[in-house]
Parts: structure tokens; C-alpha cells; sequence
């Protein structure tokens, strides 16, 4: 018994080993070939193309994928290949690339099934070989890049302008960067001149030549020659616009100047929500404040987004309408769902489909039962 129990053990041993050796060499001397990478990629039974503010189909569906139109070409996808196509449905680049980037500065992000990656210009020529890791889109004409763990900044011929010495750095804004060392943030400039030391747990983008700063738990802010203008005293601050900011201490939020004079009275909650206009809360309603916090529209909405193009999208009850800057609404609040204007055009869902109307709240494009998103310039994408 105990003989033939050995045998049996020893048959299924060897039987382990011949699988382990199987999986090292394959039989007949074939290594299992995967498939190529832009296989990863379905062809869509719905393609993309690109409508106009008629809704006329001027670009044929014919894309597995399409991205929004960006300094006049767009990017979109065949099978598992990716290609720009300028605003007459011609190829600035037929597709090609494991993946693309859209533009930004007058120039593209490619990479190739190799993995390399690239910058083309809007001729489609290589502009750029990236010989350096983590670059982004430019801004102010520089990227960010890494090198051991640490990031700086090249420019567009691809030389290293601001060395890479910080642990994280943002995108430039309005010639400024924000950067992060020894876990603090501050700001430089396109010259790499320290203009906020890292001395701050939270900076933010300039605006209206301000930034926002928070140390030790309290906001407050700064010029754009690092001089500290309001105290850092508020336990939540927004950033400035047009000459105002809304403010928070224990007792609620309220909106002040760059004098840090008070000009709002205060209110549970304030927001800025856009062209000059903040969004308030008051007894679980939402109405807006002009800029010299002054009620402009009483609390009457369940939700109110932000204004754009002059136009605000409001929910009441389940159904949404738009108004316009003097609190008028342009429809009555009658739509599922209601997005914001884009050039324009406001985009809404209805029970005969996706339709657009314009600005006088009419009936643009009919609804239909195709997906269509906003327009970009002058172009809007649609599935079908």
C-alpha cells in the first residue's frame, strides 16, 4: 500500500514539474505572441463625427473616438490608432499613435506604439522629441518635466530652463508657477525667481493679481510681489474677483475688497459663480449677490449653477431652466437635464432626445436620439 501510494505521488510530481518546465518552454519551440496594442482599442458600432450650429452633420461619422476641436484640429481614434483631423474632416495626421494629446500652444502630444514620445506642430511635423519624462502641454511657453524624482521646467526647443529641484510643480498661469519643496508650496516665475517662498500648506493660481494663501489652518493673501496685503486670518477665503472675495470666520461667510473692507452681509455659505456674480445660501435656497453684495436674485433655487455666456442654468424640483444676469428666466424650468451655454448654445435632454436651444431660450436644434456634446469652436461632436 505504502509502495503504491510513492508511485502515485511520484507520477503527479514529475506531471507538476512537466507543466512547469511547459510554461518555460513552449511545445514546438512557439512563444505565445501577443496581440498588438491598438487592439486593446473595440471598433465602435457608433461612430463619431461633427455637427454645426444647424445640425448639419459637416463631418461624417466615421471615428471610433473624437475629442473636441482645439486651436483648430481635433483628435480622434480608427480601430485602436490615433490621428488629428483639421475642420474640413481632412488629416493634418492619419492615425498613427498609441495615444494623442490635443493642442495646446500650437503644438500636440503624440506617443508612439514604441512608446516614444513627441510635440508636432500644426504643419504635423515632429517639433519636439521629449528626451525628458512627465512633459505636459505648454503654458507661457514652458512644460513641466521630472528628472530623479524632482521637476523643473523646459521650453518649447526642449531645453531645460528651470532646473529640476522642486518635489511637485503646477502648470504656469499668468507667468507664474506654483511649485512645492520640503512639502510647502510657493511661486515662481518664468525665470525660476522664487516669488513666494515654500513656506505655505496651500497656494492658489493668481487672480485679479492676488493669490490666495493658507498657513497654519487660516487663509489670507498676497500681491504678486509676495507682500502679505490681507492677514492670514479666516478660516476658509475664496480667490479675488473683480475686487472681491468671499471671506469665512466662525460665524459665516461674507464678501470683502482688496481693502478687506466688508461689502456683503453674511450668509451660510458664498460662492463665486462667475461673470462678476456669487452664488449665496440662505435657508437651504440659492439666489446671487452682484459684486457689491447686493442681492441681485432672492433664494428661490434648489440649485444654481455658474454663470456663463451670461446665462445661468437653475433647478426647481427635478426640472431645469436658464436665467439671464438680472435674474429673468429666459425658460421656465422645464427640462431633465440642462447644461450650461457654449458658444451660444445650451444643450439639454428632453424625452424626444438631446436638442439645443439659443440664448432667447427658442429651440435651436431639434432633440434626437443621438449623443451630441457642446460645441467647440464653431463644432460639436455627435454619435451615430
Amino acid at each position: 500500500m505504502r509502495n503504491s501510494l510513492f508511485w502515485i505521488f511520484l507520477f503527479c510530481l514529475l506531471q507538476c514539474c512537466g507543466c512547469l518546465n511547459d510554461t518555460q518552454k513552449p511545445k514546438n519551440g512557439f512563444v505565445k505572441i501577443l496581440p498588438p496594442l491598438e487592439e486593446d482599442y473595440e471598433t465602435s458600432p457608433l461612430k463619431w463625427g461633427f455637427i454645426n450650429k444647424q445640425g448639419e452633420n459637416v463631418i461624417k461619422c466615421q471615428y471610433d473616438e473624437a475629442f473636441n476641436f482645439s486651436e483648430g484640429f481635433a483628435a480622434v481614434r480608427v480601430k485602436g490608432k490615433w490621428g488629428f483631423i483639421d475642420k474640413s474632416g481632412d488629416w493634418l495626421l492619419k492615425p498613427t499613435y498609441q495615444l494623442v494629446w490635443s493642442f495646446s500652444n500650437g503644438l500636440a502630444k503624440v506617443q508612439t506604439f514604441d512608446n516614444e514620445i513627441y510635440f508636432i506642430n500644426k504643419k504635423g511635423e515632429i517639433s519636439l522629441q521629449e528626451n525628458f519624462k512627465g512633459v505636459k502641454s505648454f503654458s507661457n511657453g514652458l512644460s513641466n518635466f521630472t528628472k530623479d524624482e524632482l521637476w523643473g521646467f523646459i521650453n518649447k526647443e526642449g531645453e531645460e530652463v528651470i532646473p529640476a529641484t522642486f518635489e511637485a510643480t503646477q502648470p504656469f498661469n499668468d507667468a507664474f508657477a506654483i511649485v512645492k519643496k520640503q512639502g510647502k508650496y510657493g511661486v515662481i516665475n518664468t525665470q525660476g525667481k522664487q516669488i513666494l517662498p515654500c513656506d505655505y500648506s496651500k497656494v492658489s493660481p493668481l487672480s485679479d493679481g492676488i493669490f490666495r494663501v493658507k498657513k497654519e489652518g487660516k487663509y489670507g493673501f498676497t500681491n504678486a510681489k509676495g507682500q502679505i496685503v490681507i492677514p492670514l486670518i479666516y478660516t476658509f477665503a475664496s480667490n479675488f474677483y473683480q475686487n472681491v472675495a468671499a471671506v469665512k470666520k466662525e460665524d459665516g461667510f461674507y464678501l470683502i475688497d482688496k481693502k478687506e473692507k466688508t461689502v456683503s452681509k453674511k450668509f451660510k455659505k458664498i460662492e463665486y459663480a462667475g461673470e462678476n456674480l456669487w452664488r449665496f445660501k440662505s435657508n437651504g435656497k440659492f439666489g446671487f449677490l452682484n459684486s457689491n453684495g447686493e442681492i441681485l436674485i432672492t433664494a428661490k433655487y434648489e440649485e444654481l449653477r455658474n454663470f456663463q455666456e451670461g446665462f445661468a442654468t437653475f433647478r426647481k424640483g427635478k426640472l431645469w431652466g436658464v436665467l439671464d444676469a438680472q435674474g429673468h428666466e429666459i425658460t421656465e424650468a422645464v427640462f431633465p437635464m440642462l447644461w450650461n451655454y457654449s458658444e451660444g448654445l445650451a444643450r439639454f435632454i428632453s424625452s424626444r432626445g438631446i436638442g439645443f436651444i439659443n440664448q432667447n431660450g427658442e429651440l435651436a436644434i431639434p432633440p434626437s436620439r443621438y449623443d451630441v456634446r457642446d460645441f467647440s469652436e464653431g463644432l460639436a461632436r455627435i454619435q451615430m
